[in-house]
């Protein structure tokens, strides 16, 4: 799989108003929305670069940084969240933080990670009880 990273804009008590974001972003998301508001650079970015993706998502809020600071205002989180990379080294990963942190933005990296035993059937609970 591609890697590719999301921006998720929400409220910590999972009451996101989707909606609410949209009209004051003026920016649709491109993810069914639900409880969090999503654009992500999946089928848009074809680089392991997490910067590219980066500038991206910047590219798409370009303009629109003060209602993104009006939405935090509102109590609303920002964070970019990248999938199926590796975290980047570390002049790359500061360079992303310093882009991101301009705009208050945080980011994450989701990783696959297999338990501390190798084991891979998905049923690790079970497994620890019977050693």
């Amino acid at each position: 799989m591609e890697p590719y990273a999301t921006l998720l804009i929400f409220l910590s008590s999972g009451e996101t108003d989707v909606a609410h974001v949209s009209s004051v972003l003026g920016l649709e998301p491109d993810r069914d929305p639900s409880h969090v508001w999503m654009l992500s650079t999946e089928g848009h970015v074809p680089s392991r670069s997490v910067q590219e993706h980066v500038r991206w998502l910047l590219d798409r809020l370009d303009g629109r940084y003060a209602e993104l600071a009006q939405l935090r205002e509102e109590r609303y989180w920002a964070c970019v969240v990248f999938h199926d990379t590796e975290p980047p080294d570390p002049a790359e990963a500061a360079r992303v933080d310093s882009e991101l942190e301009q705009h208050d933005i945080t980011f994450d990296f989701e990783l696959e990670r297999e338990d501390f035993h190798g084991d891979h059937d998905g049923d690790d609970f079970e497994d620890e009880k019977e050693r």
